[in-house]
């Protein structure tokens, strides 16, 4: 019911032309989960991981993870950007790519894909922004798929290993973030 009148509210005021037409993306976010942790990073530098404590491990599909992931990295991206971002999210998974453009999911059997997508709608509104995704092969995602599955490293050590092999896929203002 909140979303429904927060959508409503924005109904009232008018959308910008800038939120219904294709365009070029603003930000670019890469997302990725394994059984082991979650992560993510952006095209203006911003990376986080998250390695999930041992006793929620196994409490959620790696969808759900997926999905969580690309909600994570989408708010931080918003975090001080300017209204009307247009954010294209990237990952490997089929599931998360639909669930972005269309999630229907039953409170009762899937309370946290419910609360994920509720919390990125409510936050995509307020900013104003608009939202894409697309699948991309596993190949394309080597620097989110380490941030979700190299915790044996150190931020800096990763960092390091990643525009050592992965200089392709990096911004040059890469920073590894604390995720709190």
């Amino acid at each position: 019911l909140h979303l429904w009148k927060s959508i409503l509210r924005a109904a009232i005021k008018g959308t910008s032309i800038e939120n219904v037409i294709l365009r070029r993306p603003t930000i670019i976010c890469w997302t990725d989960a394994s059984e082991n942790g979650i992560g993510g990073y952006n095209n203006q530098g911003l990376a986080w991981r998250w390695r999930i404590p041992d006793w929620i491990l196994g409490r959620f599909t790696l969808n759900c993870l997926e999905f969580l992931a690309s909600k994570i990295t989408t708010k931080l991206s918003l975090i001080g950007a300017s209204t009307e971002e247009c954010i294209l999210c990237l990952y490997e998974s089929y599931s998360t790519f639909g669930w972005l453009y269309k999630s229907l999911f039953d409170d009762d059997t899937h309370t946290a894909h419910v609360r994920i997508d509720r919390r990125l709608s409510r936050r995509v509104l307020e900013a104003k922004a608009c939202l894409y995704s697309q699948n991309i092969p596993g190949q394309l995602n080597t620097v989110a798929d380490s941030l979700s599955r190299d915790f044996h490293l150190s931020d800096v050590a990763l960092t390091q290993i990643l525009f050592t092999h992965c200089s392709d896929q990096m911004p040059i203002s890469f920073r590894l973030s604390l995720l709190l």
